[in-house]
């Protein structure tokens, strides 16, 4: 025996192998859709078969709709053994969810609901079901906030894989307690999913290839794990992606069973079939460290989203928006005393997580062609049950004689805002007067079209701008009459030309400076000459394409196109708001961008349209400057991180290839909504509305940029890749939506406003017209449905589930608070859950015998779930 083989009989001697057989199953890739179904169809019966032979094997699935849902609606004859093995524990269903999310790149509720449905899913074939486990394992292993939601689901364990290089650079344990902001903990394993997908080596014979496969398998297997782990459990996968089971990634038969006998008996190691629970449990009695820390600020920085605005990416956050405002719409509007849509509102997110289940960007042309159309399908029927719960609660106001329009904020808090009024048929627009629901007038600009050569006869009166403040959690009126009021009398404005020199907007809240289509300076500092970096300025980075896995080594720039103003024009000038819009060119695209301030905001927004040429590759930035160290501040899900991008290790930073895939793109990373950092004596935060959450810090040239989209050449691939969607080519015209907010120092409200901005800019606020024919009662006045009183709360879903209202909220604020809700109706029942509704123990509550009052203290970051029952 050589010292080499001593050596690792030495290592492995007392060590627990748990062999965790698994089949990663993606909804599609590398090959379409209907190869996967037969394939998972076949998987799925062949494990069963292994079963009947071998009483000690077991299997994992983590998903329902790619794999179980298929198989069950594929093969309902053997339906009934698979739930049994499930029953029994031999075939593990971790998760219990319905696909597998990027906890980052999912909305809020979506990451919920789609663990929620999933249990529903499962207790309709195993009502007792239950799972510990989470395994999310071919995705960033996700935000700070994860521990508490994970613990608020139900699960105790946590295994997760990428970025392992990155984090291993960094120090972090493979195994440890992961401690959220709030405090709760969660024990987590990080490693790949892949294990004994390339056996070649095992075709030996045991018996006398006994210590040259033995050999292989510690170094190709065992070694990394078992260096880097504190614990003598070690979790072996044996599988890959779409690998049948006793098989590896080529499909070749694996005589693990013979060498698990080897291995025993040669090295008093401990190897067996497990699974993810057992693992856990074993590994739970080691005494780990706890981590406090963002174990990856960066994301998987190789799926940047493509495809412009026809990108999943966009219908994952439309559509989780859209659910939540029609059912916190719709439980108002059942509080009128219309009939709630409980079904529609459940498929709607069904689908919203479908669309947001990973792996999908890259699927074939077909199958993402079907893919899209049920987002756009989702977005419709979502508008749709949005307009019906605005009618309800438009049909509860008395119209009168006035044209009335019904404001409904579905945020806790009230919210003033600008908003446009078509131009009503009746009236003359010289004697329109608009009022609040109170009846005081309100300050109202013109708006106008140009029909023709932009002089001053083609413009076209199309409606007016007015200024109305929102009731928190509830509704509002414009009332429109036609009452004296001064002449019109709009300034001309010459749209033809290019106006020189500087042009200062003062909002109020803000001063900003324009020269040439450009933004020069923000409150007095030079956004332009300093870095040479205008801010917002649509830039055009080209970047190399290898013809093979071209969707992933994309890492080396080529030359960067900064935008060209050609000409430019003021559009609206003012009271309320002021638009100035801009045409150019990045490189061969045309760019046309809108950029709009309003009265007493200090917010930049930007609407950025980019005509892509085709045959081009590389990315779309919108660039700000920025200071070479500069520090981030960036929401999450419920909560926000650091980001000192300049100090995290990108690049290779392991001899495991697949290790280093996800930073490759130095500088890349990523945030829910919004990024916040100092810039000379301003604050600056930059807010994504209809934009992927990837964001680009370029030391170098002093720069932070939100990343649009990017394209490549398909013509140029050689492998699979060429089968994708030619969206990924060619976008065509894409739009997005973005802005830049510059203000003081943060106050003692930390960064609560910049949470409270980007929902306002993700929830914008539509003026519903009241029908003719309402008859509402006049007693239905607008109002707060619920009154929530709070410094620091906000609300994250307010809906119903089975007769029951649902108001979830969390403490946005490193403090604790004092959260108070009066409701004018009066409660039946009270409790406080979990996610799954499990009731939990809370402090300081309180109900108020006539109406609904709640008092109680909430922690920093802690996320609260109250169920109510209102008297009917």
């Amino acid at each position: 025996m050589t010292d080499d083989m001593t050596n690792i009989k030495k290592q492995l001697f007392g060590v627990d192998i748990h062999v965790i057989p698994y089949c990663h199953a993606d909804y599609a890739w590398t090959h379409p859709r209907e190869w996967h179904t037969g394939r998972y169809i076949g998987i799925i019966d062949e494990v069963l078969d292994v079963m009947k032979k071998n009483k000690h094997y077991t299997w994992m699935m983590d998903n329902i709709v790619p794999l179980l849902d298929t198989y069950l609606s594929g093969k309902p004859g053997r339906a009934g053994e698979l739930v049994e093995r499930i029953r029994e524990g031999r075939i593990e269903m971790t998760n219990g969810a319905l696909v597998l999310l990027r906890p980052t790149m999912a909305g809020d509720e979506t990451f919920i609901r789609n663990i929620i449905i999933g249990r529903e899913y499962m207790r309709g074939l195993i009502p007792d079901f239950d799972t510990r486990v989470f395994h999310n394992v071919d995705v960033s292993i996700g935000h700070s906030q994860l521990p508490q939601i994970l613990r608020l689901c139900g699960y105790d364990y946590y295994r997760a894989w990428r970025p392992q290089g990155a984090m291993d650079a960094k120090g972090i344990p493979r195994q440890f307690s992961w401690e959220g902001p709030d405090g709760s903990g969660i024990i987590c394993s990080r490693g790949t999913y892949a294990g004994l997908w390339r056996t070649g080596y095992m075709t030996g014979d045991c018996r006398s290839d006994g210590d040259l496969i033995l050999e292989k398998f510690f170094e190709n297997e065992i070694r990394d794990i078992l260096e880097n782990s504190l614990s003598k459990n070690l979790w072996l996968p044996f599988g890959m992606d779409d690998t049948r089971p006793m098989h590896d990634f080529n499909d070749n038969p694996v005589n693990l069973d013979g060498f698990m006998d080897y291995l025993r008996e040669t090295t008093g190691a401990s190897i067996n079939y497990s699974t993810a629970e057992s693992y856990f449990n074993g590994l739970s009695k080691t005494d780990l460290p706890v981590y406090r820390g963002i174990p990856d600020p960066c994301d998987v920085g190789y799926n940047i989203p493509s495809k412009g605005d026809k990108g999943l990416w966009l219908a994952r956050i439309l559509l989780d928006t859209l659910a939540v405002r029609a059912e916190t719409l719709w439980t108002m509007a059942a509080m009128a005393g219309g009939d709630y849509p409980e079904e529609s509102l459940k498929k709607l997110w069904e689908t919203t997580a479908f669309i947001c289940s990973h792996g999908m960007e890259f699927v074939f042309a077909r199958d993402y062609d079907e893919i899209f159309e049920r987002s756009v399908f989702a977005a419709a029927a979502a508008k749709h049950l949005v307009g019906g719960a605005l009618r309800v609660l438009a049909g509860s106001v008395s119209r009168q004689d006035d044209v009335h329009y019904v404001l409904a904020n579905t945020l806790n808090w009230e919210r003033r805002e600008i908003f446009f009024i078509p131009s009503p048929a009746e009236g003359s627009p010289a004697s329109l007067l608009f009022s609040d629901s109170d009846g005081n007038a309100i300050e109202s600009q013109p708006v106008f079209e140009i029909t023709g050569a932009g002089d001053e006869n083609s413009r076209k009166l199309s409606g007016f701008l007015v200024e109305a403040g929102v009731r928190s959690l509830g509704f509002s009126t414009i009332s429109v009459s036609n009452q004296p009021l001064e002449d019109l009398s709009p300034p001309y404005v010459d749209f033809k030309g290019n106006p020189p020199g500087l042009f200062e907007i003062d909002t109020g809240a803000i001063k900003v400076v324009f020269q040439n289509g450009r933004i020069m300076t923000v409150n007095g500092t030079d956004f332009f000459a300093k870095t040479g970096v205008s801010a917002g300025s649509i830039r055009f980075s080209e970047m190399e394409q290898t013809p093979a896995d071209a969707w992933l080594y994309n890492n080396r720039h080529g030359v960067v196109h900064e935008f060209k103003p050609l000409n430019w024009h003021w559009e609206e000038e003012g009271p309320l708001r002021w638009k100035y819009v801009v045409r150019g060119v990045s490189g061969p695209h045309a760019v046309l961008q809108e950029i709009t301030l309003c009265k007493g905001r200090a917010g930049i927004d930007f609407n950025t349209t980019i005509d892509c040429v085709p045959r081009t590759r590389g990315f779309f930035l919108a660039s700000f400057p920025a200071d070479e160290k500069t520090e981030f501040t960036a929401d999450i899900p419920f909560g926000i991180e650091n980001r000192i991008i300049h100090e995290e290790p990108f690049g290779v930073s392991t001899d495991i290839d697949i290790d280093n895939l996800e930073r490759l793109w130095k500088g890349v990373f990523y945030s829910k909504s919004w990024v916040n950092y100092q810039y000379g004596a301003n604050n600056v935060t930059l807010t994504g509305v209809s934009s992927p959450r990837y964001y680009l810090h370029n030391s170098g040239e002093k720069s932070v940029s939100i990343i649009l989209t990017r394209i490549y050449d398909l013509s140029q691939c050689t492998d699979w890749m060429k089968y994708t969607h030619s969206y990924n080519e060619n976008p065509g015209v894409i739009k997005f939506a973005y802005s830049l907010n510059i203000t003081g120092e943060i106050s003692g409200s930390g960064y609560l406003p910049m949470i409270k901005e980007s929902l306002e800019k993700k929830n914008p606020i539509e003026p519903y017209r009241v029908p003719r024919e309402s008859t509402g009662a006049v007693a239905m006045k607008p109002a707060a449905f619920l009154d929530i009183r709070s410094d620091s709360t906000v609300i994250s879903a307010f809906y119903m589930c089975n007769g029951r209202t649902i108001l979830r909220l969390y403490n946005a604020s490193g403090k604790s608070d004092c959260l108070e809700i009066i409701s004018a109706r009066r409660v039946t029942s009270f409790t406080a859950t979990d996610f799954l509704l499990n009731p939990v123990a809370r402090h300081d509550t309180a109900i108020g015998a006539g109406g609904f009052r709640l008092k109680t203290k909430t922690d920093p970051w802690e996320i609260v779930t109250l169920v109510m029952e209102f008297d009917s």
